[in-house]
């Protein structure tokens, strides 16, 4: 078999039907398609088996990270290939099969792929990247990046808006294509992250070991985005900041790390200024679920040690 997907659903999200019409409309390879039921709706689960009763389903009995999920799958599959996919994606223009094909016509050591991703509006949107730096992440913190998306990123935004595939550091995960080889050598992914920057350590691990990543601009999905993370958004604010700290104490980037724990403290304690303000005013309505999980955050970071971000997060 050449393919194996992994796809995650947890909630009641709508878009992982039309996800999964597009996936067989648009996909002539081999392929299998695994969905863990990360404590989804059960009507939605029912309703995916009677209309996708080839689909794979794993069933948890509680709530796992992203990395658990697709790693459930990694010791299932049996594909040359595996795909971790988003469940709020639509391939396009048969997507995978160009990424296979791709792959199929690289050497071995190219391990891992990734493409476009178009979001709702079919616009452009950046997904692959240079590893992660503490002036990398302090940029895209302050949000210049928006207005100035070339400064850190220029090579990677002028090559991924062309056709032709390039090497890059990592790339996201919503749609991210894995050889065989790579999962065989390096392993699994780590489930000592939460959310975010799991990608971003089976790249760097994957250069370690040999394997080189590449953007293949070709092949274009639809990726709605944050459909997921946006109903927990506690979760997802605390995943964002640990996950970055325990990259950085995993791989020993030490001098990161100094610099990138007092710029987030400063910038937590400015949020949770803006957010105390919310509170009186009554605007955001969920600024004292958000001052809560900034003000947690802060001594999170100031008493960080190198932890696993998964040990400070309280997913259940």
């Amino acid at each position: 078999m050449l393919l194996t997907i992994s796809m995650i659903v947890m909630g009641n999200q709508p878009l992982v039907v039309p996800c999964l019409e597009s996936i067989y409309a648009q996909t002539s390879i081999d392929c299998e398609i695994f969905l863990v039921n990360n404590l989804a709706s059960p009507d939605l689960i029912q309703q995916i088996s009677k209309q996708f009763p080839q689909v794979k389903i794993i069933h948890n009995s509680r709530r796992l990270s992203f990395a658990a999920n697709n790693n459930q799958v990694m010791r299932r599959s049996n594909g040359q290939f595996i795909l971790l996919l988003n469940d709020d994606t639509l391939i396009l223009d048969h997507a995978l099969d160009q990424m296979v094909d791709f792959m199929l016509a690289q050497p071995s050591d190219v391990g891992i792929a990734g493409c476009t991703n178009l979001d709702a509006q079919r616009n452009f949107t950046l997904t692959c990247f240079p590893f992660l730096t503490a002036k990398r992440v302090i940029w895209q913190h302050i949000k210049l990046g928006r207005w100035f998306p070339g400064l850190f990123n220029e090579e990677y935004l002028f090559r991924a808006r062309g056709k032709d595939p390039f090497s890059a550091d990592w790339v996201q995960g919503s749609c991210m294509l894995i050889r065989r080889e790579v999962i065989d050598k390096v392993g699994y992914l780590d489930e000592n992250f939460f959310l975010y920057s799991e990608e971003v350590d089976y790249c760097y691990r994957a250069l370690q070991a040999g394997f080189s990543t590449y953007q293949f601009p070709q092949a274009r999905i639809i990726h709605y985005g944050s459909v997921s993370t946006n109903r927990a958004i506690p979760i997802k604010i605390r995943g964002g900041y640990l996950s970055t700290l325990y990259f950085f104490a995993k791989h020993d980037l030490n001098h990161d790390l100094r610099l990138i724990r007092p710029w987030f403290v400063a910038e937590l304690l400015a949020k949770s200024a803006a957010r105390g303000a919310g509170i009186l005013t009554g605007y955001p309505p969920d600024a004292g679920e958000r001052l809560k999980a900034y003000l947690e955050l802060i001594r999170l970071c100031v008493t960080y040690r190198g932890q696993p971000a998964l040990e400070l997060i309280n997913w259940e």
